[in-house]
């Protein structure tokens, strides 16, 4: 009940982007997620705040008179939804209290160095890397264009440059963050450089991130693409995998996602690589142990943008599929 009333009063603040059950936005959302896990918690509302100011005012209201026992139950409870892409109940979503839902909140702008990309929280990885295509830069980020960049970053990141520049949120400049007492502030190197070390891994737990300024880095064409072998090629995977991660053959440019599945319009259970080369070099000889294994079910290795091939991998795992 806390959850409604907190609503209510956010409805005063925020009248055209709260929205509640039962609403074609409110439905909108829940659908959105990339779960079937997510897509059941029910929020009482969700807040779609459009700037960094409007997640401050939210913050003041969802404070204010929150009792110090939280086991009395009187508090409202919220959540933070940057891309929805996590997959357990609750990562993103919040039974019965609001959810800021980051997703208005979608710039994308280029340092005039082309040094720096700030990027707001509600953006999506492909709305990055479609930008910095023609521009012929980059900044590390999802290995699936539809994964959102907050929860991406703030939970560390993975990306296909990580052999050469390591965890995404390594390569976040600046942070500006919504403190729980609605300060906005920016966090850094020079600057509250304690929150700036925390953010990187320690998701929202610390404010809620508004925007992130990342470091950008040259970036031509890249060969990747994915390769699909029957699973009777496992013993060859294994033995491919294992010279893969050979010191002596180490190559700072090369990325790899092994996967086993079941691909039924393949004829079942499948040994799938996801290969990318950060450089237009075509079959490099550090990813030949993979592309060599046959039989051969398919592949779509080719010379390609970031773009491109981060965007392949969607179909791979849709919306409300898991």
């Amino acid at each position: 009940m806390y959850g409604i009333s907190k609503c209510y009063e956010l409805q005063k603040e925020f009248p055209d982007t709260v929205s509640v059950p039962k609403t074609a936005a409110y439905n909108a959302s829940q659908l959105s997620y990339w779960s079937q896990q997510e897509q059941t918690v029910q929020p009482s509302c969700v807040l779609r705040p459009r700037n960094s100011q409007a997640v401050s005012k939210a913050l003041r209201i969802l404070s204010r008179y929150q009792p110090i026992n939280r086991a009395t139950k009187g508090d409202c409870q919220f959540a933070i939804r940057g891309g929805g892409h996590h997959p357990w109940a609750g990562s993103a979503n919040i039974e019965d209290g609001v959810t800021i839902d980051m997703s208005s909140i979608d710039a994308v702008d280029i340092a005039q160095s082309k040094k720096v990309v700030s990027v707001g929280a509600g953006v999506r990885w492909s709305d990055v890397y479609s930008k910095l295509d023609a521009l012929g830069i980059a900044v590390g980020g999802g290995r699936f264009s539809k994964v959102g960049v907050a929860g991406f970053i703030t939970g560390g990141g993975l990306s296909f440059f990580a052999p050469r520049y390591g965890f995404v949120c390594d390569q976040v400049q600046n942070f500006e963050v919504a403190l729980a007492d609605g300060q906005i502030v920016n966090a850094n190197a020079t600057s509250r450089a304690d929150l700036w070390f925390a953010l990187k891994g320690g998701s929202n737990n610390f404010g809620i991130v508004t925007r992130f300024d990342l470091k950008a880095f040259s970036q031509g064409k890249i060969w990747g693409g994915s390769v699909y072998n029957p699973i009777t090629t496992l013993p060859d995977q294994i033995q491919a995998f294992v010279e893969f991660n050979n010191a002596a053959s180490f190559d700072t440019n090369a990325a790899l996602i092994n996967i086993y599945s079941y691909i039924r319009h393949l004829g079942g259970w499948t040994a799938s690589n996801i290969l990318v080369y950060t450089k237009p070099e075509v079959n490099p000889r550090v990813l030949r142990p993979f592309t060599d294994i046959r039989p051969q079910l398919g592949s779509t290795m080719r010379l390609t943008t970031l773009s491109d091939v981060t965007h392949e991998q969607v179909h791979t795992a849709p919306v409300g599929d898991r």
